[in-house]
């Protein structure tokens, strides 16, 4: 009996242990900073992070397709992200599918830069959050030929920035509904 008593307590302060543990170690390692991307897109289509695809909601009957992606980008660390660049690119690039039209800042107290499809954000503060708009027209005609070649139009955004390890891309394969 005792030593059923025993193991039950020993058992029960290695489950307390554990689990405190578990709460205690996400803060003793809590990284300074913590940059998170989204993407949305605001008129045409959505955008599918889980398969990673744009879809058109229609067709239009002009054939061009025109639609504003908005990039957010919070930082829920403890110490503000310098340098950061965003880029909106696209493949494949040989064929005429993409038109790039503007960008603008629309949300955000942070100072950019903005270069065509290039923006570089020179602070972003712990806490603070920043929204830029990329607008594009695409081409419904070559972005099915790409798509049935298996080349497929792809829509890519490339976070990066001075402390992050890896670039933080989201790619979107560019879907359009059928007829």
């Amino acid at each position: 009996m005792a030593s059923t008593a025993t193991i039950v307590v020993l058992s029960s302060l290695l489950v307390f242990a554990v689990g405190g543990t578990g709460f205690i170690y996400p803060q003793l390692i809590r990284s300074e900073q913590a940059v998170i991307v989204t993407v949305d897109s605001l008129t045409s289509g959505e955008t599918d992070d889980v398969n990673f695809e744009y879809r058109a909601f229609r067709r239009p009957e002009s054939g061009l397709l025109k639609d504003t992606f908005v990039v957010r980008i919070a930082n829920l660390g403890m110490d503000s992200a310098s340098n950061l660049e965003i880029t909106l690119e696209h493949t494949p690039e040989s064929t005429d599918w993409y038109k790039f039209l503007s960008t603008e800042k629309t949300f955000g107290d942070s100072k950019v830069e903005i270069m065509g499809e290039r923006v570089l954000v020179e602070e972003l503060e712990a806490g603070k959050t920043i929204s830029l708009s990329f607008t594009v027209t695409m081409n419904i005609t070559l972005i099915e030929v790409n798509n049935a070649l298996q080349d497929r139009s792809q829509l890519i955004f490339r976070v990066v920035y001075d402390e992050g390890s890896v670039p933080d891309i989201k790619t979107y394969s560019v879907k359009i509904p059928p007829r």
